[in-house]
């Protein structure tokens, strides 16, 4: 599977997903998020689109246990990921959101980033806990749930 900005990559219909993938180019105009491509056979697999973000600190004080008084935990937020119908249950969901939680360990290196989270819910919660998220206990019994995986160290 190949991985390309939104920009490096013609724009393609398919089924619902090309009117999703119209509006995160809009978005990274903006400058507020980059969406990228996932190609498998030069065709687009799914996309994710990664924003800078943050957490309020509150939500888990336990998480990590600083010397300093911290209101927020810098964050990589996975804004939108999809997976193109006919490649689910294939494992590239998955692997499209492994390549976030790595890309967000090479950030941790050179800027602050201890979490990838995601605001979510319905069955997307089962996906993400399958690989490895978990839900903030303030947000367990809400519709839509923050979830967080710590970035891996090294």
């Amino acid at each position: 599977m190949i991985c390309l900005r939104l920009f490096a990559v013609k724009m393609i219909a398919w089924d619902l997903m090309s009117s999703s993938i119209r509006k995160q180019k809009q978005f990274q105009k903006e400058n507020l998020g980059v969406t990228h491509l996932f190609l498998y056979n030069n065709q687009i697999v799914g996309f994710a689109t990664l924003v800078m973000s943050q957490i309020e600190a509150k939500l888990a004080p336990y998480l990590f246990p600083v010397k300093i008084e911290i209101k927020y935990y810098p964050a990589l937020l996975i804004g939108r990921l999809a997976t193109h119908n006919d490649y689910r249950g294939r494992n590239v969901g998955k692997n499209i959101c492994l390549w976030c939680v790595e890309t967000a360990k090479q950030l941790s290196k050179t800027i602050g980033c201890r979490l990838v989270i995601v605001l979510t819910g319905g069955k997307p919660v089962l996906f993400y806990k399958k690989v490895g998220f978990e839900i903030f206990p303030k947000c367990e019994k809400k519709l839509r749930k923050w979830m967080y995986l710590q970035v891996p160290s090294g």
